[in-house]
């Protein structure tokens, strides 16, 4: 029941508005505005995108070959430094591990688990051992 003085108060305040635009030119100006556009888009739908013939065989071009001579070059300074960092790499990649040194990272791996382990709480303890036990 007291929704209905307000309905009332609704109406009122229309009756209150000044009419001097009916609301039927405003739609019928709104549908002339959207009407133009409404077709465009099927018609561009309707043209299906053409898209690029792939050759099966493809040639493989050296475009440093029609660079002028000294371009495609890189600077002395950038190769000395890609060089160096190339030498201080490569030793790190080839060097083999020894026994003992495999059995020290996997002591020093067990020992930072175990410091995880001691500040995790119980919940995160529990999910990741249901977690190993579903993976294995």
């Amino acid at each position: 029941m007291g929704d209905k003085p307000r309905v009332v108060e609704l109406r009122e305040k229309k009756k209150e508005e000044p009419q001097e635009s009916p609301s039927a030119p405003v739609e019928e100006k709104l549908e002339e505005t959207q009407a133009p556009e409404v077709p465009p888009p099927p018609q561009e739908k309707q043209e299906p995108p053409k898209k690029p013939k792939v050759l099966e065989e493809r040639e493989v071009v050296d475009y440093s070959l029609l660079l002028p001579k000294g371009i495609h070059e890189e600077p002395d300074i950038v190769r000395k430094k890609r060089e160096q960092a190339s030498k201080d790499v490569l030793p790190l990649q080839r060097k083999e591990w020894t026994p003992k040194e495999i059995e020290d990272a996997k002591e020093l791996a067990k020992k930072i688990h175990a410091e995880k382990e001691e500040k995790m709480n119980p919940l995160e303890k529990i999910g990741r051992r249901i977690k190993a036990f579903f993976k294995s």
